[in-house]
């Protein structure tokens, strides 16, 4: 009786102790994913913000080109009069 009893404590923690080697595993198996997912959030975050800072810039840039393309065209069609003016 006694050598069975025996044998079931040591089954029984042997079982207790696959169960904890499981349960350990689990948890750095979550940890790692709660980490890859933190990291996914923090590319996606900086990747945003670079968009949105590169579409600020082309709305700068579109405005600055079309400025500039408007008093160069301006500047050309005054010098165009200019001369035209000339020859006459």
């Amino acid at each position: 009786m006694r050598k069975e009893l025996e044998d079931l404590r040591y089954a029984l923690n042997e079982i207790i102790g696959e169960l904890r080697y499981a349960f350990n595993t689990m948890i750095d198996e979550f940890k790692k994913c709660i980490s890859t997912i933190i990291n996914i959030s923090l590319e996606v975050e900086s990747t945003r913000k670079k968009v949105k800072e590169h579409k600020t810039n082309y709305r700068l840039f579109k405005h600055r080109y079309r400025k500039t393309n408007i008093l160069n065209s301006q500047v050309y069609n005054s010098k165009r009069i200019c001369r035209c003016r000339s020859d006459i």
